[in-house]
């Protein structure tokens, strides 16, 4: 693998007869980065990728189309944003709060989980008149997958 890093450049006319006033040289003006510019322009960077994602979501949030009960589009005056580094924004209060959490170390907002169940019930074929028919022998039911077995 070649390196190569231009220093100068030579310019030599056709027919040299002075060699001290005829040749050229340009030294190139190389860029030199410490350590503390590239961790100036990494955090413009940082702030322009912050700046860019919230005009995406402004954006997404005006055309985002939200109707009242008339069926006209509302007004929209803005959206808010949070990193979720803490829990300050929550009201944990049990009657009217919220009922999230926040995962300060994932910086992730999550929902409260309600597990509740319904009882099975079988969808039988619509052909069949269910007051009349036999439940003590294999139905047609709506999934063909399915099977009533007792």
């Amino acid at each position: 693998m070649v390196i190569q890093w231009r220093l100068l450049k030579f310019s030599f006319p056709a027919y040299l007869y002075d060699t001290v006033n005829h040749p050229r040289i340009k030294l190139k003006d190389n860029k030199r980065y410490t350590m503390r510019d590239i961790g100036a322009l990494e955090k413009r960077i940082e702030n322009l990728e912050l700046t860019t994602s919230l005009s995406a979501l402004e954006l997404d949030t005006k055309s985002l189309e939200v109707r009242d009960a008339d069926g006209l589009n509302r007004f929209k005056t803005g959206f808010v944003v949070d990193n979720f580094k803490d829990r300050s924004f929550i009201d944990f209060d049990p009657e009217s709060g919220s009922r999230c959490d926040v995962d300060v170390v994932s910086q992730e907002l999550i929902s409260a989980v309600d597990f509740w169940s319904m009882n099975p019930e079988l969808a039988v074929d619509p052909g069949i008149d269910i007051n009349t028919a036999d439940m003590d022998s294999n139905l047609r039911l709506l999934d063909t997958n399915c099977r009533k077995n007792w």
